[in-house]
C-alpha cells in the first residue's frame, strides 16, 4: 500500500532530524578531538621551552658555583610568557610544577585529582602523560599532567641540596610533574554553537532535498497514473472501436437484408396499386376502390422513400457509400431537380424562382447525389410554404468561395432553438403545418451528410412566419474552369409557367 503524502513528509522530517543530529554529533566529536590534538601539540612546545630554560639554569650552576640560583619556576614563567605572547590568543597555557605529596620542594598539588595522578606516577614510576577535560571550581579546562624525572646530575644535585636529609635523589627518580592547563570554556561554547548550526543546516538541506525528491516522486506517480489512464482509455477505445465495427457490420447486413426483403414486396404493392388506379384490367366498379388504391400507392411510395433514406444515410455515415464523381453541368442538374418537384409545387400553388449566375462553371461532384441534395431541400421548402408563397433557388460560382446553392422560401419558418433538431436524424418540430406534412425526419440530415461527404457545408437560417434559407457551399477546388453558359434559347422552355427565371 502506498504511503500518503502526509506520512511520507512526516517520515522525511524524522529522517532529516536524525541526519542533523548525527552530523552535529560527529562534528562535535571531531572538533573536540582536533582541539585535544592541537592543544597537546602546543603543550609539548611549552614543555620543550621550559625544559630548555631549566637545563640552561642547571648548566650555569655546574659551571659557576657562585652563579645566582633563581628558582626554576622563574625560568618556567619566562618561557611560558614568551610562548603565550607569541600565540596572542585568549586561551593561554598555564603551567605549574608540583611535587610528589610529602616530598614537595616548592609546590604541592592544589586539587585531589592532580595529587592522585602524581601519587600513581610515583608508585609505578612509569605512568604515561595524562590528559583530559576537568571542571574544577570554575570553567572547564583541558589539563595535561606530565611526569618529570631527574634526568640530569644538576637536577639531582639541586634537589639533594635543598632536601638534605629528607631524601637522597638519584638519576631517573620521579621528582614531580608538570600540570598544564588551558581554559576550554570558550572553545566548547563555540563548538556547541557550530555543531548546532551545522545540525540545523543539515536538517534543512535534508528536508529540502527530500521535499524535492517527494515532489519529483509525486510527479512521476502522477505521470504514471496518467499513462495508465491513457493506456486504459486506448484499450477502451479499441474495444469500443471493435464493438462499433461489429455493430456496423451487423447493421450493414441487416440493411442489406431489409433492402431485399422490404423493397421487393413494396415494389409489388406499388405496382399493383397503380394497375388498380389505372383500371388496366378493367373497371373496378365502385369508385372507392380507386381511392383506396391511390392511398395504398401513396403509402407504399412513402414507406419506400423512408427505406431508401435510411439506407442512404446509413451508407454515408458508415463510409461505405463512395461518390461517383465527374465533371457535371450544374444547369442540367437544376433543370432535373426542378422538374422532379414541379408537380408538388403546382399542387400547393407555390411559385419557384431561379437566380443563376452567368456563366456557371462545371462542378466536380456526384451527379445523382447533387440532384438528391437539391430535390430534398426544394421539397422541404415547398412542403412548408403556404399557397401563394415563393421558393427561390439562387446559384453562384465564385473562385474564392466555390459553388453556392441557396434555397429561400416564404414558409412558416423555424425557431432558432429547433434548427439542431430538424438537422438531426428523425428530427421533427411540432406544429400545425408540421403535423399536416409529416415526413420521415431524415431529409435534411441525409442532405447535410451528403454535402459534408463532398467536403461542403450546409447552413440553415430561419425566422418564424418569415421563411427559411438553406445554403449549401461546395469547396472552391471542386469548381472546374470550363463552364456552361445559361444563355440558351431552350434553357428552361420546358418548365411550367409557375417556374420563373429571375436573373
Amino acid at each position: 500500500m502506498r504511503l500518503s503524502q502526509k506520512a511520507l513528509f512526516l517520515t522525511l522530517l524524522i529522517l532529516a532530524a536524525i541526519v542533523g543530529a548525527v552530523v552535529s554529533f560527529y562534528y562535535y566529536q571531531y572538533g573536540k578531538s582536533s582541539y585535544v590534538e592541537r592543544k597537546t601539540e602546543e603543550k609539548g612546545t611549552v614543555l620543550q621551552l621550559i625544559t630548555a630554560f631549566v637545563s640552561t639554569y642547571g648548566e650555569h650552576r655546574i659551571q659557576n658555583e657562585n652563579y645566582p640560583m633563581p628558582v626554576p619556576a622563574e625560568f618556567r614563567a619566562v618561557a611560558l610568557n614568551s610562548f603565550n605572547n607569541a600565540r596572542q590568543r585568549q586561551d593561554t597555557v598555564q603551567v605549574e610544577m608540583i611535587g610528589i605529596p610529602g616530598l614537595e620542594i616548592a609546590n604541592s598539588a592544589k586539587d585531589d585529582h592532580s595529587k592522585k595522578i602524581v601519587q600513581q606516577m610515583a608508585v609505578e614510576n612509569s605512568l604515561p602523560i595524562w590528559s583530559g577535560f576537568l571542571r574544577s571550581d570554575g570553567p572547564k579546562i583541558f589539563r595535561t599532567i606530565k611526569p618529570v624525572f631527574a634526568d640530569k646530575n644538576s637536577c639531582v644535585t639541586c634537589h639533594n641540596s635543598i632536601q638534605k636529609g629528607t631524601k637522597t635523589w638519584k638519576l631517573g627518580d620521579l621528582i614531580g610533574a608538570y600540570v598544564l592547563d588551558v581554559s576550554a570554556a570558550n572553545f566548547f561554547a563555540d563548538l556547541r554553537r557550530e555543531s548546532l548550526i551545522l545540525g540545523i543546516i543539515s536538517f534543512l538541506l535534508t528536508t529540502t532535498f527530500g521535499v524535492v525528491l517527494l515532489s519529483f516522486q509525486a510527479r512521476i506517480a502522477k505521470a504514471r497514473e496518467q499513462v495508465e489512464r491513457e493506456i486504459e482509455r486506448q484499450k477502451y477505445e479499441e474495444r469500443a472501436r471493435h464493438a462499433a465495427e461489429a455493430a456496423e457490420r451487423a447493421k450493414s447486413a441487416f440493411l442489406a437484408n431489409m433492402s431485399h426483403e422490404l423493397r421487393t414486396p413494396l415494389n409489388a404493392v406499388i405496382g399493383f396499386s397503380e394497375i388498380f388506379m389505372d383500371e388496366i384490367l378493367g373497371k373496378l366498379g365502385n369508385p372507392k376502390y380507386r381511392e383506396y388504391a391511390a392511398d395504398i400507392n401513396e403509402a407504399g411510395k412513402h414507406l419506400l422513400a423512408l427505406i431508401n433514406d435510411i439506407l442512404d444515410l446509413s451508407k454515408v455515415e458508415s463510409g461505405s457509400e463512395k461518390l461517383e464523381e465527374d465533371k457535371i453541368e450544374v444547369v442540367e442538374i437544376i433543370r432535373s431537380a426542378v422538374k422532379l418537384v414541379e408537380h408538388r409545387a403546382g399542387q400547393d400553388v407555390v411559385k419557384i424562382k431561379l437566380k443563376l449566375q452567368d456563366p456557371l462553371l462545371a462542378l466536380w461532384a456526384d451527379e445523382r447525389r447533387l440532384k438528391q441534395i437539391l430535390v430534398n431541400i426544394l421539397s422541404n421548402a415547398i412542403k412548408f410554404t403556404d399557397a401563394g408563397g415563393e421558393v427561390t433557388l439562387s446559384v453562384s460560382c465564385q473562385g474564392n468561395r466555390g459553388y453556392v446553392f441557396q434555397i429561400t422560401d416564404t414558409g412558416i419558418g423555424i425557431q432558432s432553438k429547433d434548427i439542431p433538431t430538424v438537422l438531426s436524424r428523425f428530427g421533427q418540430v411540432n406544429g400545425e403545418k408540421n403535423r399536416k406534412n409529416q415526413g420521415t425526419g431524415l431529409g435534411l440530415s441525409l442532405t447535410k451528410a451528403l454535402v459534408e461527404q463532398h467536403g461542403g457545408v450546409l447552413d440553415l437560417q430561419s425566422e418564424v412566419n418569415i421563411g427559411t434559407t438553406v445554403t449549401v457551399q461546395f469547396p472552391a477546388e471542386r469548381t472546374v474552369s470550363q463552364g456552361w453558359s445559361i444563355n440558351r434559347s431552350d434553357e428552361f422552355d420546358t418548365l411550367p409557367s409557375f417556374v420563373q427565371q429571375a436573373r
